[in-house]
């Protein structure tokens, strides 16, 4: 009896979205990212979104939790240059730590929830 095989054409990922936040795990999340898209040979992209501005001022939220060799002398970014600003140094940290220059990063602003 001879059996028929079906190869299927499937589409090849050609780059991989890694948003961070500032989350103590977001380190291991951006690591194990880019080894998965390094292994299937994609470029990478780290992103990070900006929903609500007060959020990053909050007392009880540090937004420099140790990540990547950011600092609390960082933290000045968020009000001598802006907040854009700091979260485009924060990704750039993460980039440099990744080790490879040709990662994209991306600062945006909105709603960054799933609406059902």
């Amino acid at each position: 009896m001879i059996k028929h095989i079906t190869i299927m054409k499937t589409n090849e990922m050609k780059k991989v979205l890694i948003a961070l936040d500032y989350d103590p795990t977001a380190q291991k999340v951006a690591e194990v990212g880019f080894s998965l898209a390094k292994a299937m040979n994609c470029k990478v992209i780290l992103l990070h979104v900006i929903a609500d501005a007060t959020y990053y001022s909050m007392i009880e939220y540090s937004w420099v939790s140790g990540y990547m060799g950011f600092t609390d002398t960082d933290a000045k970014h968020l009000f001598d240059g802006g907040l854009k600003k700091a979260m485009k140094l924060y990704l750039d940290k993460s980039k440099h730590h990744l080790g490879d220059n040709s990662i994209q990063t991306l600062v945006k602003e909105g709603d960054f929830a799933i609406q059902n």
